[in-house]
């Protein structure tokens, strides 16, 4: 599956998961099967996926290793 473009809502715990991504000053998420770009808001939640086990094959490690 291809990058589609869509972003989602930045959360209290990006930072210290393990697929979070800062790359070219661009925060991301590499959870899935596609990265997405995180949007800043206001009052972060905490995220709903971060307790489900992330898919075998993570392309933000990919994408890291190209931009890197």
């Amino acid at each position: 599956m291809q990058w589609d473009g869509n972003s989602k809502r930045y959360t209290t715990d990006c930072k210290k998961c393990s697929l979070y991504r800062k790359i070219d000053g661009r925060e991301l998420c590499g959870w899935g099967v596609a990265f997405k770009y995180l949007e800043s808001v206001d009052n972060p939640q905490k995220c709903e996926i971060r307790n489900r086990d992330p898919p075998a094959n993570q392309p933000i490690k990919y994408l890291e290793e190209i931009c890197h």
